[in-house]
């Protein structure tokens, strides 16, 4: 199938093969820019499965990142008492690795709460990241892409299984140089409700995996849809595995987004002009964008903590007791949906080659210094 208006094309895994197929420029390994998050991301679990005799080349860029950039932040309320954020720690992960001339996002978002649901979460992206750092270069077209992303998501699963993980969502995406017109392809691959899209200055933000929506109308935003891990036993649930692809142009912008993001993503920002916006500036915006729309709930729920951890006497209790009805009511009515929301993008294009110095993904994964980090709830 294919949507007219914004070149995408989706299919599910019996029919993947219809997809365009588009042969490959090849692609380098040296790694430019490459970030995880939030806090350490899959810092630890990458190291841990990662083959340290595997030399990736990475060039020792400036820390400030520019083309290749993530951002995870809580929108849930924070508990007037502890000053902990509810939901904590942040289940979604992201992870960017951009080389010369191609680029690997990967971002999941575990389902429900908790350290194992971020755990879930992490083993999701790291194995998904491990297999395409040893498979991705032996692709010739955008099909062997597809196939290869297939294999690293039955690689994040069996990885999740081996850690006795949960479920969680998972979408990855790989941009890629075409032999055809100079341009780029976008090959993604997803399960649940984290979401791919693009932004292109002619046509604003598009969504690239709407294929993966059941029945839009009839969405619910408690379901993922779809997941890794032990859904029935040790079995994923791949109701909605959808691969996905469209042509991209330099300067174009690919984003993934956990719900938290795209559940709040209102309509009118695709509207909106984002010239000459960076891959740092959109993951910047997005987020200030949804906490901007749940900042009425969120505040909401602050309020009725405070004055829950404040009420001493029988009277006011009955008084809140009393009020709970139509607080629950407002609650519903206050627009926005309380969750985790992270975003992860690259700017497409071309690095250049020129000096540097050069160290291993492992090393890169070990090295990470606290100024790339940022605390779930510190945005």
């Amino acid at each position: 199938m294919t949507s007219p208006q914004s070149g995408v094309h989706w299919r599910g895994f019996t029919n993947r093969r219809d997809l365009p197929k588009h042969e490959l420029v090849q692609m380098g390994k040296n790694i430019c820019e490459a970030a995880t998050g939030p806090g350490d991301g899959v810092k630890d679990i990458f190291l841990e499965i990662a083959d340290d005799c595997e030399q990736i080349s990475k060039w020792n860029t400036a820390q400030e990142p520019r083309r290749a950039f993530g951002k995870g932040t809580s929108l849930y309320h924070q508990d007037p008492v502890s000053n902990c954020f509810w939901g904590d720690p942040v289940a979604d992960v992201y992870a960017v690795i951009a080389r010369e001339n191609s680029c690997i996002l990967a971002l999941a978002d575990g389902v429900s709460w908790g350290e194992k649901s971020r755990l879930t979460a992490r083993c999701a992206v790291a194995g998904c990241l491990q297999h395409l750092n040893t498979h991705l270069f032996t692709a010739n077209t955008t099909l062997d892409i597809m196939e290869v992303l297939y294999d690293a998501f039955k690689n994040a699963h069996e990885f999740i299984i081996k850690k006795d993980g949960l479920l969680t969502t998972l979408c990855a995406a790989v941009v890629c140089p075409l032999k055809d017109f100079g341009k780029w392809g976008l090959c993604v691959l997803n399960v649940g409700d984290s979401l791919a899209f693009t932004y292109k200055k002619e046509k604003g933000v598009q969504e690239v995996t709407f294929g993966s929506h059941c029945d839009i109308k009839s969405r619910d935003m408690r379901c993922p849809g779809g997941s890794l891990g032990p859904y029935d036993g040790n079995n994923p649930d791949l109701s909605n595995l959808t691969f996905s692809f469209t042509i991209l142009d330099t300067g174009d912008i690919v984003f993934l987004t956990s719900d938290g993001v795209s559940d709040n993503f209102d309509p009118v920002i695709r509207k909106k002009s984002l010239i000459d916006i960076s891959a740092q500036a959109v993951c910047a915006n997005l987020l200030l964008h949804v906490l901007a729309c749940t900042h009425k709930k969120r505040q909401h729920r602050e309020k009725i903590q405070a004055r829950g951890s404040h009420n001493l006497y029988r009277r006011e209790e009955r008084i809140h007791q009393g009020s709970e009805k139509g607080t629950s009511q407002l609650n519903c009515e206050l627009p926005g949906k309380l969750d985790h929301a992270a975003v992860v993008a690259f700017e497409v294009g071309l690095y250049s080659t020129d000096g540097g110095n050069r160290r291993s993904l492992f090393e890169f994964f070990a090295g990470l210094k606290n100024g790339m980090r940022r605390a779930s709830s510190s945005y």
